[in-house]
């Protein structure tokens, strides 16, 4: 019997699935086994906030000079009080008012002349008569300004600016060198009565609360030789008192008020160096500091206890840091399995990246390795942002 032989060709086909199947297991080996990522990151300076809270205590008591959240400075303290009339907001009924205002009171002459109080003048033309509120002595060849109140109540007696008024009680050429002139208009023949209600009572409360802010305001800006911003300035609530009731008719009413205002004085120096200190501490690692912008610094007032013994105020600086170069705060196994595009957006979440390039080895592969050994991470600053 002869022995079966392959021909030449099938031997050839033989060898080429033999080379085919060993080359196919070569790629399997390099794509599943040997497979490399490396990611080469840029860094970028992040704008960020520095912020920490600190307790303020009397100089004279403090004695905590190693503690990095204290300073030594002043609790400064102030009261305001202010009296204002307001006018009830309701519809109400108009009542007739004497005039009341204000005049002045001409001497051409070369003689100066008194007036008693009580004085009357009058228009040339007649009609109401005003009465002087005061003793006064008109200079000659002078001017005096003086009130006068009208004698009756009414509309009739409000003046117009530019009328002439003469003096009753002076003889006729007398008249001709002293007499008054209205050159502001002079109103108030009537007012309005209305109902005071609640809310006329609360709107005008807000309206003083404004008020007594701003003197304790000023007042504390004053004693500390520097200017203040609202959230650096701590007050009580306002205390109110009004002779007027809720429900009185009235045209007018008065509501007192006072307030306690507190702020603090201290080093702008050392609280910039503590905050500084604080915010170098806490840095994480794997992150680099680049710099303080010393101009953009502020503080605002928290609390004040009860003694006005010590008071927190919160501070805040702006501050740039970046990646540390080579430093491990990417964690690769985050990574593992990511193609280009996912592996960019996770990357990019963080503020301190500014660009990212991705390789892959072998070439045709699309994702990242399965194992985070293979995957190197390259971080390098942008010059730019370190100049």
């Amino acid at each position: 019997m002869s022995q079966f032989q392959f021909s030449p060709r099938t031997y050839r086909l033989i060898a080429i699935i033999f080379l085919v199947v060993i080359i196919g297991i070569a790629v399997a080996i390099v794509h599943f086994a040997l497979p490399r990522a490396t990611i080469e990151i840029t860094a970028k300076a992040d704008r960020s906030l520095a912020v920490s809270t600190f307790t303020i205590t009397d100089q004279t008591t403090a004695d905590d000079s190693e503690n990095l959240s204290h300073i030594n400075g002043t609790i400064v303290l102030t009261e305001a009080t202010k009296k204002e009339v307001f006018t009830p907001q309701g519809q109400g009924k108009k009542v007739p008012e004497r005039v009341r205002g204000t005049i002045t009171l001409v001497n051409t002459s070369t003689l100066s002349q008194p007036l008693l109080s009580t004085t009357q003048l009058q228009l040339e033309e007649g009609g109401m008569i005003y009465r002087t509120q005061k003793y006064a002595i008109v200079p000659a060849k002078g001017e005096l300004e003086i009130e006068v109140l009208a004698d009756t109540e009414g509309v009739e007696g409000e003046l117009k600016g530019g009328q002439k008024l003469v003096i009753i009680k002076l003889n006729s050429s007398r008249q001709k060198s002293v007499y008054g002139e209205v050159r502001e208009p002079l109103g108030g023949g009537e007012k309005t009565i209305a109902i005071v209600t609640q809310a006329d009572m609360d709107t005008s409360a807000i309206k003083l609360q404004a008020t007594l802010r701003e003197m304790a305001k000023k007042t504390l800006e004053q004693k500390i030789t520097t200017e203040l911003t609202e959230d650096q300035i701590s007050y009580s609530p306002v205390s109110t008192e009004s002779k007027n009731k809720v429900g009185e008719e009235t045209s007018e009413f008065e509501i007192a008020g006072e307030l306690n205002a507190t702020t603090v004085q201290f080093s702008q120096e050392d609280l910039l160096k503590l905050l500084k200190q604080q915010y170098t501490i806490s840095l994480p690692a794997g992150y680099s500091l680049l710099g303080f912008n010393d101009h953009s610094i502020k503080w605002s007032l928290e609390s004040v206890n009860e003694d006005a013994t010590e008071a927190t105020i919160r501070a805040e600086m702006e501050v740039f840091a970046t990646l540390t170069p080579n430093s491990d705060v990417i964690d690769p196994q985050e990574l593992v399995g990511l193609k280009v595009n996912d592996i960019k957006e996770v990357l990019l979440s963080n503020p301190n990246i500014s660009a990212i390039k991705v390789t892959f080895w072998p070439f045709w592969r699309n994702t990242a390795p399965p194992f985070p050994h293979r995957i190197t991470v390259v971080i390098e600053n942008n010059e730019e942002d370190l100049e």
